[in-house]
């Protein structure tokens, strides 16, 4: 035990901690249940923490690729999860984009294996004024649960021909 406590993240003693204090203190049942919530939020915490983003633009070379971005198109690679604690962070970047020139967007979710409503309609309505000034929107997108999701968004019925999802990176930049 000592041990687990030496070696362990500062969060996970805590959660040990908390654990056997309740236990003793109080009884089997609430240490249980609290250092079940505990671990849970804990693990939300982490993924979320892992689900991240960048944002490339005509003038910069994409890590791991070897493409090129036109000129009136920015790429954003989402990767990690995108579920209630993560959403909001992924798509914040969207948020900052500002160029007259802009034509087109291009968001790379072949990183992403994961969404839950609350990162359906995080997406939407960061793409929905994207959609409403013009701007064509392309999602890229190869995993098969999460490509079914993203296309029971709304704005895929509502600004169909602005709006497409593609399986390949390639695809998104000749459209």
């Amino acid at each position: 035990v000592f041990n687990l406590l030496k070696n362990s993240h500062k969060d996970d003693r805590i959660v040990f901690l908390t654990c056997v204090s309740l236990t003793v203190f109080a009884d089997m049942t609430t240490g249980i249940g609290v250092g079940m919530g505990l671990a849970s939020l804990l693990f939300i915490r982490r993924i979320a923490n892992l689900t991240g983003g960048d944002l490339f633009n005509s003038d910069e070379e994409v890590k791991g690729a070897n493409i090129k971005i036109p000129q009136d198109t920015f790429l954003y690679r989402i990767h990690g999860s995108l579920f209630f604690g993560a959403a909001q962070k992924a798509v914040e970047a969207l948020q900052r984009i500002s160029n007259p020139s802009l034509k087109k967007v291009i968001i790379d979710m072949t990183d992403v294996h994961l969404i839950d409503t609350t990162g359906l309609v995080a997406l939407n309505s960061t793409l929905m004024p994207f959609c409403q000034s013009g701007l064509r929107i392309t999602l890229v997108c190869s995993a098969p649960a999460v490509r079914e999701t993203l296309e029971k968004m709304e704005i895929v019925k509502k600004y169909h021909g602005q709006f497409t999802i593609v399986r390949a990176l390639e695809s998104a930049l000749q459209a």
